[in-house]
């Protein structure tokens, strides 16, 4: 989902990230994006940083194309953090809103979403295509009226948390777990299907 179409240009997700890290600080310094740019050491099937950084996250943004849903890791990570925040006091939802954002990069029928990605409507970064292929990203445009929307989602489930709901002991930030599907995510899979 990070590839990009031209050499010249970074990938999707690495702008999305830059986008949304810059909304977000403009609000509050005390947010921090967790994502696994560097996708880490490939031998392991479910890498003990991700686990961990997923403990430590409010909420989580799941970049949902096709490939998402079809993915064991990221559904791996769906159920980690959707576990995690059930046994929270502050819960799945905070202030009627869901800890898990739904970020649609395809147009994929509710029917196909992952179970604990339905009950909203999630937040279409895609063009409405029959497919649905990503916006084109730009601060002004679709993508950038709809990067304010889900800034302004974030913000309001981030002043709905009281100090002691969801951050950890001794941390004085929010932490949000970016998930998505790429390229190594499917090779690790493959691998292991091939071995079983």
């Amino acid at each position: 989902d990070n590839a990009s179409e031209t050499e010249s240009d970074e990938g999707w997700v690495d702008q999305f990230y830059k986008y949304l890290d810059t909304k977000l600080n403009k609000h509050s310094e005390k947010v921090k994006i967790w994502w696994d740019s560097k996708n880490l050491d490939r031998s392991e099937v479910f890498d003990q940083s991700i686990e961990e950084a997923i403990h430590k996250s409010a909420l989580m943004i799941c970049l949902h194309s096709r490939r998402y849903s079809q993915s064991e890791y990221c559904m791996k990570e769906l159920d980690i953090f959707h576990e995690k925040a059930q046994k929270e006091d502050a819960g799945l939802v905070i202030d009627n809103r869901s800890r898990i954002v739904n970020v649609m990069l395809s147009n994929i029928h509710y029917s196909e979403w992952p179970e604990k990605l339905q009950g909203t409507s999630g937040f279409p970064f895609h063009d409405g295509g029959d497919y649905g292929d990503p916006m084109k990203v730009s601060s002004d445009g679709p993508f950038g009226d709809q990067m304010k929307e889900l800034r302004n989602a974030l913000v309001q489930i981030f002043e709905g948390f009281t100090e002691s709901t969801v951050k950890p002991k001794n941390e004085d930030s929010f932490t949000i777990h970016l998930a998505e599907a790429n390229d190594s995510l499917i090779d690790r899979l493959s691998l292991i299907h091939i071995s079983e």
